[in-house]
This record gives C-alpha cells, structure tokens and sequence, in this order.
C-alpha cells in the first residue's frame, strides 16, 4: 500500500515551516528520513487513512528518585544529519539546555 509523510510536530523544510499533520512529501527522498521518524518528527500515513492528530504536550516528569535506573538502549542516531529545530526537541526532551548553535546542541546530546 502506498504511504504519505506526515509532520509530527512543527518542522522547517525547505524555508517552510510545516506544522503537524502537513503532508510532507519531499520526505520520502531524505537519506535521513528514520531519524525523523524515529523521533516523531514524521509520521508515516498509509494512503487511505486519517493522519494521526498531533501529539498533546507531554506531561511534566516527577521528581527523580533517587536510586539506580537502568535506561533502555536507543538505536543510534546521527545528530549532524538532523535540523536544528529536532536538536532543539530532542535537548528538551532529555532535559537540556537548548540555546547555542548546532554544534553546541550535538555535543549536549552526545
């Protein structure tokens, strides 16, 4: 079945900002495009069906207890590949300083 690319959340393509649930289709010629989509930036839609409505915003994270947590193992992933705006996301994400240029954003999350 055929697919379409979806923006999960807001993404500067080509001087545009999409915003989720834009069609993307220029995706589909990304080298890089499992990055994306392993981070939600976009999402893949079979032709057919309804585009998943944007995610809500995530819910703050409690306090952190304090013992040892093991965390699960994340495929790697080529950060200088990625665009500013998802190096920007992912810093939130991991709870990280988000100012500075590209390279500083790849070295915290690094």
């Amino acid at each position: 079945m055929a697919v379409k690319y979806v923006a999960g959340r807001r993404l500067s393509v080509a001087d545009e900002i999409r915003m989720p649930g834009d069609e993307v289709p220029e995706a589909a010629t990304w080298k890089n495009l499992p990055s994306y989509i392993s981070f939600g930036s976009i999402v893949v839609v079979e032709v057919g069906e309804e585009a998943p409505s944007p995610a809500p915003a995530p819910e703050p994270e409690p306090e952190p207890v304090e013992e040892a947590v093991e965390e699960p193992e994340t495929e790697e992933v080529d950060l200088s590949s990625m665009l500013k705006d998802d190096l920007i996301a992912l810093a939130e994400e991991r709870g990280l300083d988000t100012s500075g240029t590209k390279a500083d954003l790849i070295e915290r999350l690094s």
